[in-house]
């Protein structure tokens, strides 16, 4: 990849550009690390988008950052004017800037400049038919009397809680199981722990692709074609998944965790597993009240161990203590007894991570 970007860069500069950085998996992270030092002396311009407010939700991701601030420039994008508004206006419903000022200017006041309630806002007139295509004249129309007495929320939370809530209860069965997989989700694992045909799952999460709350993701461009057992879909926005979650029962989010963590480990044993092993770790822990056999808790004890030593050599010691000390709470009691050769491995991989991050007393 270093001599791609090389040659690509040598007459002219390159521009990678990562979007939506704050769902970066540690394996992607440890090659930024290591690939960083390597692109000072090429033509290269490395631009990371990232919410900053989710950043410190993954260790790995906010301790790059941190480490790259000083030689970084930093930018943070707030809301946009309101003339702004009005070209974001005037271009979703193609019409020029001017014959959509009086509606822009409503939208502005409404959303205080926010790209993202603007975008839901046009959505909702729409819905309400306030803001309508008329056929006969081929353009928009709009009520303005009507548009200037709606409200718009500015918690986003209560906003896309709502638009959770309007979707069919088949859609968000589908959705609760895509916000237990992750950010992302590919359609193959989604439709084999929902338990429906791939041709199924799609149909039943168009619902949610033409509000706006799911969308292809980069990983695979078209979600259509011959390629939709290998699809990836991903929540448009963090607060999505999070309406989501918070929509489903508790017991049903642990079975739902424990299901994919056993999907994962069925390929063996964690070495196999690569970067996936943070992966099943995680799913794991999220369900770990409802483990109840012994030798899988001792599975899962040695897969937070193989997690912690991968974090502790991708210098990440705070998330390798996590992982760790969920190992050690997993391994069946009287655990130093019954489990000694592993205990005595997770202690000594917890020293390391504690004297690395300065806790000399603890180590």
């Amino acid at each position: 990849l270093l001599q791609q970007l090389r040659s690509a860069s040598r007459h002219q500069v390159l521009v990678v550009f990562i979007d939506n950085a704050q769902w970066l998996d540690i394996a992607s992270v440890h090659m930024l690390r290591s690939m960083w030092p390597a692109m000072d002396d090429m033509n290269v311009v490395l631009v990371l988008a990232y919410r900053e407010d989710e950043l410190e939700r993954v260790s790995y991701l906010s301790s790059l950052v941190r480490g790259w601030r000083a030689d970084c420039l930093q930018l943070h994008l707030g809301s946009v004017s309101c003339d702004i508004v009005n070209l974001i206006v005037s271009d979703i419903l193609n019409c020029d800037a001017g014959c959509v000022r009086s509606l822009s200017d409503i939208v502005f006041d409404k959303t205080n400049g926010s790209p993202f309630f603007t975008e839901r806002f046009l959505r909702s007139l729409g819905e309400s038919e306030l803001l309508r295509f008329s056929d006969a004249k081929m353009e928009w129309e709009w009520d303005l009397r009507g548009v200037q007495k709606q409200s718009v929320s500015d918690n986003v939370a209560e906003v896309l809680k709502g638009e959770v809530e309007r979707l069919s209860k088949d859609t968000l069965d589908l959705l609760a199981v895509a916000a237990c997989i992750g950010a992302e989700f590919n359609m193959r694992l989604l439709s084999t722990v929902s338990e429906v045909t791939i041709e199924s799952a799609l149909v039943v999460l168009d619902e949610a692709v033409v509000r706006g709350l799911v969308r292809p993701s980069s990983v695979s461009g078209s979600p259509r074609g011959s390629e939709d057992r290998e699809a990836w879909y991903q929540f448009a926005h963090v607060g999505i998944r999070d309406a989501v979650f918070k929509l489903i029962p508790k017991g049903r989010t642990r079975s739902l965790h424990l299901r994919l963590a056993r999907l994962l480990v069925e390929r063996g044993a964690p070495e196999s597993l690569g970067d996936q092993v943070l992966l099943a770790a995680d799913h794991f822990n999220e369900a770990f009240q409802e483990l109840r056999d012994d030798r899988e808790r001792l599975q899962v004890a040695e897969l937070n161990l193989s997690a912690g030593r991968r974090l502790n050599r991708s210098q990440d010691h705070q998330g390798a203590l996590w992982y760790l000390s969920m190992g050690m709470g997993m391994l069946p009691e009287p655990k130093w007894q019954r489990h000694n050769e592993l205990c005595v491995r997770m202690f000594l991989e917890a020293m390391v991570a504690e004297y690395r991050c300065g806790n000399h007393t603890r180590a």
